[in-house]
């Protein structure tokens, strides 16, 4: 379930014109991200309460959340940084009706070991999956 809630975040990111959206689960070390924009989706949390039975569904209430951390350019600065938030971000983060997506943290700060400028927006997305029981 959290690789989904991943796949539909990058979607939404990709979507709204976010550049070098990557998994928190991809392998590629930091130099091939680029020296552009780059963005980070990952999971904070998963919270499923009680499923709902029907004879040939499971319904699973969830509540997670997703965190998109963008990445500016070496030589960029905060309010740059922001407006490509405000361009690019915040745009798929209102498309997410399928996950009930809202906007629970915005940060900004300097990473010391990268020295690049890294934007956090922590998003509460909500839904239901549904699971198809066996008949047999």
């Amino acid at each position: 379930m959290l690789t989904e809630i991943i796949r539909a975040v990058a979607g939404a990111l990709k979507e709204s014109g976010a550049t070098e959206v990557y998994s928190a689960f991809d392998a590629y070390p930091m130099e091939r991200k680029g020296a552009g924009y780059f963005t980070l989706v990952s999971t904070g949390g998963l919270e499923c309460t009680a499923p709902v039975y029907s004879t040939t569904t499971v319904y699973l209430p969830y509540k997670a959340k997703a965190e998109i951390m963008v990445t500016a350019p070496e030589s960029e600065n905060m309010a740059k940084l922001y407006s490509y938030y405000d361009s690019k971000v915040a745009p798929a983060i209102d498309k997410l009706t399928d996950l009930n997506g809202r906007l629970t943290k915005l940060s900004i700060k300097q990473d010391s070991n990268i020295g690049r400028l890294v934007l956090t927006a922590e998003v509460t997305v909500s839904g239901i999956r549904r699971i198809e029981r066996s008949t047999e």
